[in-house]
């Protein structure tokens, strides 16, 4: 081989080498994965004042192991639920809610023993209380 073939080689092979070490010196994040979380809306009611809206809905985090939770997020009226868990409550086990004529006061029905991770007294103007229910009533519940 001339020695005019070798230094052609040698700088192609530099360039390759620049080239393929700045990228992988320089190289971007890798791409996130996207996220596996979905939310499923079970039940909606309108409060009676038409301020608000409260939303009951499953929450699942994808994976090996796909898990599910309940959330309940107040809302006002017209907006949507994003995909952040409940802003009110949230727990293992599925629940029912219900308003006061007025709409002031909104009562979270729940069996006794539930996992509960989330459970706010107010929101905004509006009171929440909780009551338990019993197995049977849950299961009699229109909503799952």
């Amino acid at each position: 081989m001339s020695n005019s073939v070798k230094n052609i080689a040698l700088v192609i092979l530099l360039i390759f080498c620049t080239v393929f070490g700045y990228k992988l010196y320089f190289r971007e994040e890798e791409p996130k994965l996207p996220d596996l979380k979905n939310n499923t809306i079970l039940k909606t009611e309108l409060s009676p004042d038409g301020n608000h809206v409260a939303v009951i809905f499953r929450r699942s985090k994808g994976g090996a192991t796909t898990w599910f939770s309940y959330h309940l997020s107040i809302i006002e009226t017209g907006q949507r639920i994003g995909d952040d868990d409940g802003n009110v409550y949230s727990g293992k086990e599925r629940f029912d809610f219900s308003w006061n004529k007025d709409g002031d006061v909104l009562t979270i029905k729940y069996r006794e023993g539930s996992r509960i991770y989330k459970q706010i007294k107010t929101f905004k103007d509006i009171n929440i209380t909780y009551e338990y229910l019993s197995t049977d009533e849950l299961r009699d519940r229109p909503f799952i």
